[in-house]
């Protein structure tokens, strides 16, 4: 049976809300999210850290301390609340498939950000994680699994270009590319990342690349991200061809043929990333709430039909800017707002009833069901813009080291 969303603000399928994890991702939702939280009679706070519980204090939400690995105590703190309940779990390095088999007997739907830590894969191999994470534990409510930025709404925009293209072809392919060039002016010391240098490194350095070729997925052999050129407007950047959840998300699409994923940095970055985990580890960390910071955070989403048609949508959000208007990083935002969006889709339309597994590729929509994800893409504040042919491009492998000005 075909289902469809309707959009309706005045519905609430779920009483409370519950965010666990207070990091950056949580710290995101908070900073730009507070008025998208007024349709739960009940906002809650969660995270196993004292100092981040206590800093999260300043919202007037309630918040406890308590590891949601814990199932007995996750269990009694979700019963305690006004049912149904919305768990967003904006937690990493969890196992999230233990959770989901925790929850699935109660009246709570689920929202997460990215793949789960699986048993027995010390080398982050994709694929032994995403099948892992992928399967359907839920219970009456639906796990929306993998809802960020990439992975999460670069799928959502590469479904409805294709859509928009033609969505009884096959054969699409489809390349993300994300650019960060945040920036850190009079800083020697350390090199700054957007996010957890832990999670930045075992991605780029320590888990085989997989990519989506010809109807296949492919990893690998060796854990070494692919270094390539890409260029932007005609600037040429360097860039890592690695694995990533979206890829491995990508290839559930039956139109979809090819998927690759290119992450590129600033040359200081990119050349640390060329050398040990353990240095990179040593050098990156997130910077500090009062350092300046600058630079652009670009994602690009890019559809290729096989006649060789090609649209792309740019995600662009600056470093400066957003810490200006929010506090926070442009990556935190962009990983932030896509959890908004699926949190709104739950509440207030059907897709918060859908009982099922599903991540931004699976989740059952089409037709004008993209006219309310175009609704709520709005409302957020989300600004996806469409860019020429050739605004991005993969330019070739490259063994240079990424050190000039301009690269």
């Amino acid at each position: 049976m075909t289902r469809h969303l309707c959009l309706n603000f005045d519905r609430c399928n779920y009483r409370s809300v519950v965010l666990a994890g207070l990091g950056a991702v949580g710290e995101g939702i908070l900073a730009v999210g507070q008025t998208h939280l007024d349709g739960f009679e009940k906002v809650h706070l969660v995270d196993k850290a004292p100092c981040r519980c206590q800093a999260a204090s300043r919202y007037h939400y309630p918040v406890r301390q308590m590891d949601i690995e814990d199932g007995e105590s996750l269990t009694r703190f979700l019963t305690s609340l006004k049912a149904p309940v919305l768990l967003i779990n904006a937690c990493t390095d969890i196992d999230t498939v233990q959770l989901r088999k925790v929850i699935s007997m109660l009246p709570v739907g689920y929202i997460d950000i990215c793949e789960s830590r699986t048993p027995n894969n010390p080398q982050g191999r994709f694929t032994v994680s995403m099948p892992y994470t992928n399967q359907s534990c839920h219970g009456d409510r639906p796990h929306l699994i993998c809802q960020g930025s990439n992975p999460g709404m670069v799928e959502y925009i590469a479904r409805m270009l294709i859509d928009r293209m033609g969505p009884d072809i096959s054969g699409y392919r489809v390349n993300v590319y994300e650019n960060d060039q945040l920036s850190a002016p009079n800083s020697d010391e350390s090199r700054f990342v957007s996010w957890s240098p832990e999670s930045l490194v075992d991605e780029v350095m320590v888990a085989p690349l997989i990519e989506y070729a010809d109807g296949r997925m492919v990893e690998g052999p060796v854990p070494v991200s692919e270094i390539v050129t890409t260029q932007w407007q005609g600037r040429p950047f360097g860039a890592f061809k690695v694995g990533h959840e979206d890829i491995w998300n990508l290839g559930c699409l039956e139109q979809v043929s090819d998927a690759t994923f290119y992450y590129g940095f600033c040359a200081d970055v990119m050349n640390i990333l060329r050398t040990t985990p353990q240095n990179a580890l040593a050098t990156f960390r997130v910077p500090a709430g009062g350092e300046p910071i600058g630079g652009l955070e670009r994602i690009v989403v890019s559809v290729e039909d096989p006649s060789g048609e090609q649209q792309s949508l740019l995600w662009q959000v600056d470093h400066s800017q957003t810490r200006r208007d929010y506090g926070i990083n442009a990556v935190q935002y962009q990983t932030a707002v896509p959890v908004l969006l699926s949190a709104l889709l739950m509440q207030h339309t059907e897709a918060g009833c859908w009982a099922g597994t599903y991540n931004a590729s699976t989740l059952p929509l089409g037709g004008g069901d993209w006219d309310v994800i175009r609704q709520l893409i709005d409302r957020l504040g989300i600004s996806w813009q469409p860019v020429p042919k050739g605004y991005v491009c993969c330019v070739d492998k490259s063994s240079v080291v990424f050190t000039s000005q301009g690269s």
